[in-house]
């Protein structure tokens, strides 16, 4: 069924890009393991969205940890203020140490983010 269809493609386009948006389209084709001509017809026709890069997958998972375990400290400390009617300043800095890990996370996911919608789909390290 797939010849088929590629054999009533009759029509032709043609699209210029620079030297940075070819690399691109090659890198990106090759990631999905598509030729360039479908790569770019199955963006334009069915409006097939980029993957997620495996970096940001793995931060959005490591930020998922975080905030979870951060839950299960917030719980145990509002059990132990209504059992012992105070805070340790040991509980407050955990806190603050895991908060400020959450931000770190969702500062580097935002990132990799802004990075994707500009076009820089290229893979980093985290």
């Amino acid at each position: 069924m797939t010849q088929e269809k590629d054999r009533n493609r009759t029509i032709r386009f043609t699209v210029r890009v620079n030297n940075q948006e070819a690399k691109w389209l090659r890198e990106a084709a090759w990631r999905e393991k598509r030729s360039i001509a479908d790569f770019i017809r199955n963006r334009a026709i069915s409006g097939d969205l980029p993957r997620i890069p495996v970096e940001v997958s793995e931060l959005m998972k490591q930020l998922n940890y975080e905030v979870n375990r951060i839950g299960v400290n917030i719980n145990q400390l509002v059990r132990s203020y209504h059992i012992n009617g105070y805070q340790t300043s040991a509980e407050k800095r955990r806190l603050e140490e895991d908060l400020k890990e959450i931000r770190s996370l969702h500062v580097k996911i935002c990132s990799r983010l802004t990075e994707m919608a500009d076009g820089n789909h290229k893979t980093i390290a985290p």
